[in-house]
């Protein structure tokens, strides 16, 4: 009923050059998405822009959204104000979940975040210290520790994909191509 004979059951027709480009397409693909996620997850790590006393005040710019708070010391009790550059106070609230970061050695302890999304923008934050410690404040945009690792990890799946996709179509057509050249010998 279907005499057509393309070719490909019969091992007669060899897989077209364009298939390496294919192999090569999804390897390079995979190695620049990756760069591309672990360069996000570089961004994405959380950072302090400005360093203060208690009972004193710092202005920072921050290039992204959000804006947080942070104490070298856990369970400080503090009185914080945050305004932007128009002398609006900033709503925010203590986080829910306990967040450390260690930059240059030094700890500091997520305390109080901005409760919406603030534009990017230049703040002035005044914490005093209710305990009457000598606690170090420090400022910095609202990043979270889940975005560095959801794009390393990303990272590393989308390379580990790439290279397996590549290497496994690689396979597929070598062994598509012995077919074909096995079919011509016995010819």
């Amino acid at each position: 009923m279907w005499d057509h004979d393309d070719g490909w059951r019969n091992g007669t027709v060899s897989p077209s050059r364009r298939w390496n480009w294919l192999v090569v397409s999804v390897a390079v693909g995979g190695i620049i998405l990756s760069g591309f996620l672990l360069w996000r997850a570089m961004v994405a790590l959380p950072t302090v822009k400005g360093q203060f006393p208690a009972g004193e005040s710092t202005t920072v710019t921050l290039e992204t959204e959000g804006i947080t708070v942070f104490a070298d010391r856990e369970n400080t009790r503090f009185d914080c104000i945050i305004t932007d550059h128009r002398g609006q106070t900033i709503p925010s609230s203590r986080p829910t979940t306990s967040e450390t970061i260690t930059i240059n050695q030094d700890s500091w302890h997520a305390i109080l975040r901005s409760d919406t999304p603030v534009r990017p923008g230049t703040f002035t934050v005044a914490c005093a210290d209710n305990a009457g410690t000598a606690v170090w404040f420090a400022v910095g945009p609202h990043a979270s520790l889940f975005g560095f690792l959801g794009n390393l990890f990303g990272a590393i799946f989308v390379f580990i994909a790439g290279i397996g996709g590549a290497i496994f179509l690689a396979i597929v057509l070598k062994i598509m191509r012995e077919r074909n050249q096995t079919h011509w010998d016995s010819a």
